[in-house]
């Protein structure tokens, strides 16, 4: 703990020469601020993503006040997007909204985790509207998977199947297998929340193959834990323990706080 935090405390005190739009204390901000939301210390967190954003130029906003007016702006945003006037953005630009979007995603676990609603949504929305100004990317397939995930709670089902297939459209053209696995397993999210358990099983079976192959273990231990949800459903209780149980021992062995809550 003390590491981490003389860690934390050399970066914002560097002496190398460097000013807010310089690109490294970007970029440094941003890999502290997913540091932190691993760790589950999610003041810190949201402090080092918002400083990201904000040098990034695409600030979160900071009262709940502005975040119902953010959220209606980003709203028509959308809306024109899908009217098909979406200027992609390519190079130096289009990097900025991708690192942007990724900012956007890590917050959103910030803002899940403490159970700010609204600035959960406008952090999908967010995400998703910078993510479609650049070329498509794993980001962007994220991004409609999580736009899937977030109309569900609402009535309008058939705008969320509409995400998810343009969540697998992406992932079809990009060919990457952890990206079709990271949206298998957010999309099971959604078939849990809806009771689709086949729906459930052939996503989480998607995404914990392609962690395997790619050793990513943040989505295996997701994957594995939504897995066990479908399974306890269906009653098999000592299965889906020992699920369970598998994915807490590897969220402590890597000590992510996030993982083991």
């Amino acid at each position: 703990h003390a590491a981490r935090e003389l860690f934390s405390f050399g970066v914002n005190l560097l002496v190398l020469p460097a000013t807010e739009t310089d690109p490294r204390l970007t970029r440094w901000s941003q890999l502290l601020g997913e540091v932190f939301v691993a760790l589950g210390r999610h003041a810190l967190a949201r402090t080092h993503l918002e400083r990201a954003l904000g040098r990034l130029g695409a600030g979160a906003p900071q009262r709940e006040i502005y975040t119902l007016a953010a959220s209606l702006v980003q709203v028509t945003v959308q809306v024109w997007h899908r009217m098909g006037f979406v200027n992609r953005l390519v190079g130096g630009a289009g990097t900025i909204k991708v690192r942007s979007a990724e900012a956007y995603e890590q917050l959103g676990y910030v803002y899940y985790a403490s159970g700010s609603t609204l600035l959960g949504i406008h952090a999908a929305l967010r995400l998703l509207n910078l993510s479609e100004r650049a070329a498509p990317s794993p980001v962007l397939a994220r991004a409609y998977a999580a736009m899937s995930l977030t109309v569900s709670v609402t009535p309008l089902r058939s705008l969320g199947d509409f995400y998810e297939r343009a969540a697998r459209a992406v992932c079809a053209a990009l060919g990457e297998n952890l990206t079709t696995g990271w949206v298998g397993w957010i999309s099971s999210i959604r078939a849990a929340g809806e009771g689709r358990w086949p729906d459930l099983f052939a996503g989480t079976s998607a995404a914990i193959d392609a962690s395997a192959n790619a050793s990513d273990q943040r989505l295996w231990v997701m994957a594995t834990l939504t897995r066990a949800w479908g399974i306890r459903a269906k009653g098999q209780t000592a299965e889906s323990r020992k699920l369970a149980s598998a994915a807490l021992e590897v969220a402590r062995s890597h000590g992510n706080h996030l993982w083991e809550a």
